[in-house]
């Protein structure tokens, strides 16, 4: 072997390259601790490796001496690669690891001493969901409700509250027991909730005058009365939070004071309507700011100690569920990946804590500002002789919404350390010079930056063509969105052929990061018209239209009456027709029994409806005796769904497959149930929100416009970075929830107060922008406009004063929740940069879409899209020839094990079905007979039927409740959304004409309690299951059922059971007992609400009538039926008991 060749598993060394002057000061310093603040693209991990083999070959430091922690297994394993390349088999003796990982290791290695078990398991997400959802009985449910709802819609439930609850507190090293012991008994942190109102009533009593003269006159009863709210609270605690924060109100009333007196006394000048200031800021306006006072002053304070309290109130709820569910990992032997650092950084406090730090002799951190409080801790215990190296930047602190300390690299080192080396990276060797001019600029702006950096690019190449370029989004007017620039930039970067581009790129040199997600949908949906090749990344991959249709296909196998899944697999994955869809959804039947039971010949492609039909049919009977994982595996088997996904797609599918082999593949694990779905729904949400750990970086496409996140982005670069809705609405900071809570548990409870958690955001959006930027080597582009606040106005007086006025302890300022980031950008671009708006956004330049490999030969979108037609034609024809021999398939068996009959659940509809016909029941619920012949009547009527009006406005409903939608408008909105994502633009008119009958009832005016609420019941064996439109609150305090009715059909109250059956459910599903039920008609015959109070008797004599009628089915066989008129609609009208003027069908002549 020559000198210059190694095996495959050799670690090869990189090409020798040198480090700069900043680098090499710091690879030759021997000064310890020292902080290396890097910005980005400076080498930062390359100084760190270099530094690291300094030691070893410089020094003489032994490598199992040195530990090198970050954050993610992909940065772990790049270290070690690069250490293995520079140092050979010395680079394996380094212990490079995750913070995670190197708690695994030292837990293993000292479990007795730990008090655990050695043999423990870290938890994955799965078994954490499952253990969380085990422990939802431990909640009380006094503030948190069993049903939360997320703004799409979607029911969580309290699993997704309380998992961030424990993700927030556990990254802080807060315990059950410290929340108990801060928070107290329930009952006083109910009281202490009332307080927000009486100070508002304080200040509506007492500062209500007309003049400043009179307002000054009720500032002091104002303040002793808040004093004495103050003295009333004791000195520790929640309690000690709250009269820190009725300190500070006494602070502001002295100030208003000290300013209106000098006013009177012609010291100081203030704008009109002053005066109403003391009451505004106190909370005294009930419709919040009055006339002239700014309505973006945003400062009515008692808002942030009611935002506390209620913080308050939900996490005393939600420490009973931590508390059990901390109890169930202990009893299943599992640690959490949070419950690693936890349990690390109390080892390293016990006795053995120094004998594990001797282990090494020097520490290396990368990405220190991504750090949360815990890690900090036990860094900082890990560290002997202060021999240790950190690295990272401030300007890229991006993780403080998952719980990271961005002070941690700054103050926190600075107090720990005495003698801290500081040493800066700023020579960049990544972006163009005009990229790194808008950074610098544009991160001056950060207000309460630590520390300043300049980047500088170095050895910059030879460059002819636009660096930074900006696209001004289309006004609001406009029908676009903008997505169609970005496509129209893309295609143009493709080509290469426009003046100012000095190459043309690749489609994974281009790079689209976003905000949110929902930022990229529309422009991945101009990708797809555009046939540019594109790959999600991330958290983004959740969205993939793939993976929701093979989860709506669970979801229908798990629900047969959820028509919106089976509509969407019907749509997505067997291509049905609107016309045929129509057929499908246009009878009185649930939709799948009409796709199971209807003539084909009713249809326009009936080929396509007996491929889903025999699919259905084979996956519902698998259902009811495999497991889950097993009826997955049927489901792709059987339908090939994955065939009819994109390669993209397939990837998404991963994850949703990994969910679903979590939950095991035994004969004990559970089949698939409604309750799965629900949790399946929301699973990637749940742990993004929870946030156990920075997220790894993702898989880069080399052959695809890569798409994410900018946090997924992190770490990365691309020759072309695209940015899109760059706006102050879509880029604006926020609090999140258990800021202050989570402050004072840490801090103390003096701090719940000290800090302004939207400004605190706004400093975060602001580094997330520079990361984004920063991520981009040859050509940014920037999308974005200004909002119709933007302008460069002056500061209204009343905001000028506040600022003045406020106390140094009163955190909150005038407008701290706009960030105007356009305006941002725009001062902030360098002379080099360009509007692209009329340009390259606007129009193609050249030949754009690349080309296309096919039989050896190269041809162009166009024509290849024309081979593509031309073969799709000749299929359809049947005129398709082959080249070859054909090739033969062999099975050995076309037959797989018999499955057992299903299991016969009853509903209303069924048991209605049975009172009309026994032997239809009989063919349709118990033996799910094949219907009969039926003659073709005709092509299908166009126009849309009642029954699909109906869905929409029930689905519309549904999640009006699910949301607390309350207006009319909002209800529109959701009605148009539904509508336009099934396809079902006919029915929208009449569906929102049933939204308007709505709203001229009454029911708009009371509490909803449910929507939408699955009930089973049980008599005698028998097994009733159903769904109850919505259960109301009336003004008397009493729970009526409701069902809505927007058909044209009118409903007996004193014959039809319906409404009895769901009360009877009723006595199960509440602790208040529900006796009065109506119909809600919102159709033709509406707007009307008809409804009764039912007695114990009429129910009895109901439940009789159901326990009755169920035994007979239990017995039932084909010979018992009853012929009518109702015969006319049966899908076995060809058998004798029907009548004979039914036309007869091939079989059945005499």
């Amino acid at each position: 072997m020559s000198d210059n060749e190694y095996p495959s598993w050799y670690p090869v060394p990189e090409e020798d390259v040198s480090p700069e002057p900043q680098q090499q000061a710091i690879i030759d310093s021997d000064s310890y601790p020292m902080r290396v603040l890097a910005g980005a693209g400076t080498g930062k991990t390359f100084t760190m490796v270099r530094k690291i083999e300094d030691l070893i070959d410089e020094q003489g430091v032994s490598p199992d001496r040195i530990l090198a922690l970050t954050f993610t297994n992909n940065a772990a394993d790049s270290m070690q690669e690069k250490l293995n390349a520079k140092l050979g088999a010395a680079g394996y003796d380094i212990d490079a690891y995750t913070y995670h990982s190197i708690c695994s290791e030292i837990l293993t290695d000292y479990a007795y001493e730990a008090g655990i078990d050695p043999d423990f398991e870290v938890a994955t997400d799965a078994e954490k969901y499952a253990i969380v959802l085990d422990v939802l009985d431990d909640i009380e449910y006094r503030a948190v409700k069993p049903n939360v709802y997320g703004s799409d819609g979607y029911a969580s439930g309290a699993a997704s509250k309380l998992l961030n609850f424990i993700g927030s507190m556990k990254r802080s090293g807060i315990t059950p027991d410290d929340i108990d012991a801060f928070l107290g008994p329930a009952d006083r942190v109910y009281e202490l909730a009332e307080l927000p109102e009486r100070i508002e009533d304080i200040a509506s009593d007492h500062l209500g005058g007309r003049s400043v003269s009179s307002v000054l006159d009720s500032l002091p009863d104002a303040r002793a009365n808040l004093v004495g709210e103050r003295d009333g609270l004791r000195e520790d605690g929640i309690e000690a939070s709250v009269r820190d924060f009725l300190d500070r109100l006494i602070e502001l009333c002295d100030a208003l004071e000290d300013t209106f007196e000098a006013h009177e006394a012609g010291d100081q000048e203030l704008p009109d309507n002053a005066y109403k200031l003391p009451k505004y800021l106190l909370g005294g306006y009930a419709s919040g700011a009055p006339t002239g006072i700014p309505d973006d002053l945003d400062l009515e304070l008692t808002d942030h100690l009611d935002s506390f309290l209620s913080d308050c109130l939900t996490a005393r709820d939600l420490t009973a569920g931590y508390a059990a569910y901390e109890r169930e990992l202990d009893e299943r032997n599992l640690i959490d990946f949070d419950g690693l650092v936890v349990e690390t950084a109390a080892l390293m406090d016990s006795p053995v804590g120094e004998e594990i730090a001797d282990r090494w002799d020097y520490v290396f951190c990368d990405e220190f500002q991504d750090t949360d409080r815990l890690q900090f801790d036990l860094v900082t215990s890990l560290v002997t002789e202060d021999n240790l190296f950190v690295v990272g930047d401030d300007d890229q602190a991006i993780y403080e919404w998952r719980g990271a300390h961005v002070a941690n690299i700054t103050d926190e080192l600075d107090a720990v350390f005495d003698a801290l080396t500081d040493e800066p990276l700023e020579e960049n060797f990544r972006s163009r010079q005009p990229i790194l001019d808008l950074a610098n600029e544009a991160i001056t702006k950060l207000e309460h930056r630590e520390r300043h950096k300049t980047l500088t690019r170095v050895d910059e190449p030879d460059y002819d063509g636009d660096t930074v370029a900006t696209v001004e989004l289309p006004d609001e007017d406009a029908d676009e969105n903008g997505a169609d620039q970005l496509r129209t930039v893309v295609q143009n970067l493709l080509s290469g052929d426009a003046d100012t581009l000095d190459t043309a790129y690749d489609p994974a040199d281009i790079a689209l990061l976003v905000r949110k997600n929902d930022h990229a949908t529309p422009i991945i949906e101009q990708f797809e018209d555009a046939g540019i090749p594109y790959e999600v990344a991330g958290d983004l991959a959740t969205e993939s239209v793939g993976v929701g249709t093979v989860t709506a296909y669970l979801k229908a196998l798990a629900r047969a009456e959820d028509e919106v899944s089976w509509n969407r697999v019907l749509q997505m994955r067997y291509r049905l027709c609107d016309a045929d869809l129509r057929t499908l959804n246009g009878g009185d039947n649930p939709l799948v029994d009409t796709l199971r039971e209807a003539p084909l010949e009713e249809f326009e492609e009936p080929d396509r409806v007996a491929e889903a039909r025999e699919h259905v049919t084979k996956l519902l009977r698998v259902q009811d005796s495999a497991s889950l994982s097993h009826l997955y595996r049927e489901l792709k088997d059987i339908t090939n769904i994955e065939w009819y996904l994109s390669e993209q797609e397939r990837r998404d599918l991963t994850e949703l497959e990994n969910v679903i082999e979590q939950y095991g593949d035994s004969a004990v694990q559970p089949p698939l149930t409604p309750e799965f779905i629900d949790s399946l729904e929301h699973y990637d949400s749940l742990f993004d929100e929870s946030g156990s750990s920075p997220t790894s970086q993702p898989d880069v496409a080399d052959d695809a416009v890569n798409v994410m996140t900018i946090h997924k982005s992190k770490g990365l670069d691309f020759p072309v970075v695209l940015i899109p809705q760059v706006t102050a609405d879509e880029w604006e900071p926020s609090s999140r929830s258990y800021d202050a809570l989570e402050t004072g548990l840490s801090d103390g409870s003096n701090a719940a107060f000290d800090e302004d958690y939207v400004t605190r955001d706004a400093r975060e959006t602001r580094r997330v922008f520079h990361v984004g930027i920063t991520r981009a080597e040859d050509i940014l582009v920037l999308q974005g406009g200004r909002e119709d606040d933007d302008g460069e106005e002056e500061a209204h007086p009343v905001s000028e004063a506040v600022s003045e006025l406020l106390p140094s302890r009163i955190p909150w300022q005038p407008e701290r929740g706009h960030l105007p980031i356009w305006n941002d950008v725009q001062d902030s671009l360098p002379p080099e940069a360009v509007d692209w708006t009329e340009t390259i956004a606007m129009e193609t330049v050249g030949g754009v879409g690349g080309a296309v490999q096919y039989n050896g030969n190269e041809l162009r979108v166009e024509a290849a899209r024309d081979q593509v037609l031309n073969l799709a034609t000749a299929s359809l024809n049947g005129t398709l020839t082959t080249n070859g021999d054909r090739s033969t398939i062999h099975v050995e068996s076309l037959t797989g094990p018999q499955s057992p009959d299903p299991v016969l659940s009853h509903s209303y509809t069924s048991l209605a079905a049975y009172e009309e016909c026994p032997r239809s029941h009989y063919l349709d619920y118990v033996v799910n007979a094949f219907s009969d012949y039926q003659e073709a009547t005709g092509d299908v009527a166009d126009g849309t039927s009642q029954r699909e009006v109906g869905l929409l406005f029930h689905d519309t409903a549904e999640q009006a409740a699910n949301q607390n939608v309350q207006t009319r408008e909002e209800w529109d909105e959701i009605c148009e959304r539904l509508a336009s994502q099934r396809r079902a633009e006919d029915a929208l008119p009449a569906a929102k004409q049933c939204i308007d009958r709505y709203f001229e009832l009454d029911l708009p005016d009371y509490e909803i309690i449910d929507a939408e609420r699955e009930f089973e019941v049980e008599f005698n064996g028998h097994e009733l299951t159903g769904y109850i439109d919505a259960v109301y609150r009336t003004p008397n305090d009493e729970l009526m059922v409701v069902d809505y009715k927007a058909t044209e059909r009118h409903r007996d109250l004193d014959d039809d059971n319906q409404l009895p059956i769901y009360l009877l459910a009723c006595r199960d599903l509440y602790d208040e007992p529900v006796m009065q039920a109506g119909y809600a008609y919102v159709g033709e015959i509406g707007p009307k609400i008809e409804s009764r109070r039912f007695s114990e008797a009429d129910l009895s004599a109901v439940e009789s009538d159901i326990k009755t009628m169920m035994n007979e089915i239990s017995e039932l066989a084909f010979e018992e039926f009853s012929s009518g008129d109702h015969c006319r609609w049966c899908q076995h009208n060809q058998l004798s008991c029907a009548s004979e003027s039914y036309p007869v069908g091939p079989g059945f002549e005499q």
